[in-house]
C-alpha cells in the first residue's frame, strides 16, 4: 500500500496543489523539506515514493499515482475551482510514477481506458487541473536513478544498492524484447503536455550524475520535433461508461464544467438529475451558469 503523505497550507485559498513524486529511495521526511517550502509559498501539498518493486510493473506504479491523484483530488474539492494543480517529478524513480499517470490519462482521453469509473475520472481531473509539470533531474535513464538512491551510504547500504542494481540490469536485458521500457527515455512522452496550456519546467546541472545534461537536452530537442501543436481548447471527455446513475450524475457535472452539451445529453437521458446538488452544494445548472453555458 502506498503511503501518501498531505500537508494543508494555513489558507483558505492556496496557490495550488502540488504533488511530489519522489525519487527512488526519498523518505518521507526528505520530500517534507521540499513540502515546506512550497507550504511557506501558500501551497498545499500531496507526495509518496514508489518503491523499488514498483518500478518493475506499470500496474503498481499507476496504483502509486492514482493514490495520490485521489488525495489531491480531495484537497481540490475543498478548495476554490480556480485552484491550480501542479506536479513536481524526481529524478527517474518519480518520472515512471509521473508517465504511468499521463500514460492512464492519454487513454481516457482516447476512450480506451481499461480501468474504473472512479479512476477515470480522476484522471479526466488530472487533465482539466494540471496546469504546470516539473521535471527535477528527470527524466532519467533507470541506471542513473537506481545509482542515486542515497548519497554516501553505510558499507553494507552500498552493496546491497549494488546487487540491487545488477538484478536490475539483468532484468531489462532479459525484459527488454518484450518490453516497451526500455524506449521510455528516448520517446519522453511525445505526445506532449498532459493538457492544452500545461507549462513544462526542467531543472538539471551539468554536475548530476544521475540526469546526463546532454542526454537531455537532446530528449528535450527531440520532443520539441516529434510534438504536434497543441490542439485547441474543447471538450475532454471521451465516451463514459454509465453504470449507475451516480456515473450519470458524475457525467453530467463532468460535462457541464466542459461545456459538452452531447455528453449533458447523454448523462440525462441515463437519469440524472440537472438539480441534484454534489458535495459542495453546487448543482449542474450552477456549473454551467459559472462557465456562461
Amino acid at each position: 500500500m502506498c503511503d501518501v503523505r498531505v500537508t494543508r497550507c494555513d489558507s483558505s485559498a492556496p496557490s495550488a496543489v502540488v504533488m511530489l513524486f519522489g525519487w527512488l529511495g526519498a523518505t518521507h521526511s526528505q520530500l517534507k523539506e521540499y513540502s515546506m517550502l512550497y507550504h511557506d509559498g501558500g501551497a498545499c501539498t500531496v507526495r509518496a515514493t514508489a518503491s523499488m518493486l514498483d518500478t518493475m510493473r506499470t500496474p503498481r506504479l499507476l496504483a502509486t499515482g492514482l493514490a495520490m491523484l485521489r488525495a489531491a483530488a480531495a484537497l481540490l474539492a475543498s478548495l476554490p475551482p480556480c485552484t491550480p494543480l501542479v506536479v513536481h517529478v524526481f529524478s527517474g524513480g518519480g518520472a515512471l510514477v509521473w508517465e504511468a499517470l499521463r500514460d492512464a490519462s492519454f487513454a481516457v482521453g482516447d476512450g480506451c481506458f481499461d480501468g474504473s469509473a472512479s479512476d477515470a475520472a480522476l484522471l479526466r481531473l488530472l487533465r482539466r487541473r494540471v496546469r504546470a509539470e516539473i521535471f527535477d533531474s528527470a527524466p532519467c535513464r533507470p541506471l542513473f536513478g537506481a545509482a542515486a538512491v542515497t548519497a554516501r551510504p553505510a558499507c553494507a547500504r552500498w552493496l546491497l544498492l549494488q546487487l540491487l542494481l545488477v538484478l536490475e540490469l539483468l532484468c531489462l536485458a532479459l525484459l527488454s524484447p518484450f518490453s516497451s521500457r526500455r524506449r521510455h527515455f528516448e520517446t519522453h512522452w511525445r505526445r506532449g503536455a498532459v493538457a492544452a496550456g500545461c507549462a513544462s519546467l526542467y531543472i538539471y546541472s551539468r554536475a548530476d550524475r544521475a540526469c546526463r545534461a546532454a542526454e537531455l537536452e537532446s530528449l528535450l530537442e527531440a520532443r520539441r520535433a516529434a510534438c504536434a501543436p497543441a490542439p485547441a481548447a474543447g471538450p475532454l471527455l471521451p465516451p463514459f461508461p454509465v453504470a449507475t446513475a451516480e456515473d450519470a450524475q458524475s457525467l453530467l457535472l463532468e460535462a457541464c464544467r466542459e461545456g459538452s452539451a452531447a455528453a449533458a445529453a447523454a448523462a440525462l437521458a441515463a437519469g440524472a438529475s440537472a438539480a441534484e446538488a454534489d458535495g459542495l452544494g453546487n448543482t449542474p445548472l450552477h456549473v454551467a451558469a459559472t462557465r456562461g453555458c
